[in-house]
């Protein structure tokens, strides 16, 4: 009697074993995929605050290839596309950096089959960096 009891819990841990594996499985999975595109979105901002800088300094195109440059050595993903845009005006320099972040395919239904990040950075003419959200607020009393 005892021997049959003691294989029904052997059976019942392996029950609860595929019942939560998959679970964990899913929530590992889910914070690499997080991971990722929060390293991507940080390296992003790195890389427009840095361009932003060279824009001051140098050429659009100098600072495009600097900031492409960047992004590309420092990826999560090698094969990951960026698109920097660099423009300079007489009051404003803007960089605005995209680029559409492949999701995994287990998380594909929930969030489609890539995540658009976008960064941007702006400074006034002296160079100095302006938040978006300092920008509409003056311009909404100016």
């Amino acid at each position: 009697m005892l021997s049959l009891r003691a294989g029904s819990e052997n059976g019942q841990a392996l029950v609860e074993m595929a019942i939560v594996l998959p679970l964990l499985l899913f929530v590992i999975f889910a914070m690499i995929q997080f991971g990722a595109i929060v390293h991507t979105k940080i390296l992003m901002a790195m890389a427009a605050r840095q361009g932003i800088r060279l824009v001051a300094s140098r050429t659009a195109g100098e600072a495009v290839s600097q900031v492409e440059n960047f992004l590309n050595s420092n990826s999560a993903l090698p094969g990951l596309h960026y698109e920097v845009v660099c423009r300079r005006t007489l009051s404003m320099d803007r960089v605005v950096i995209s680029c559409d972040f492949p999701v995994m395919p287990m998380f594909q239904h929930l969030l489609g089959e890539k995540v658009a990040l976008r960064e941007e950075m702006k400074s006034d003419a002296y160079g100095v960096p302006l938040l978006g959200t300092l920008v509409d607020l003056f311009s909404r009393w100016g």
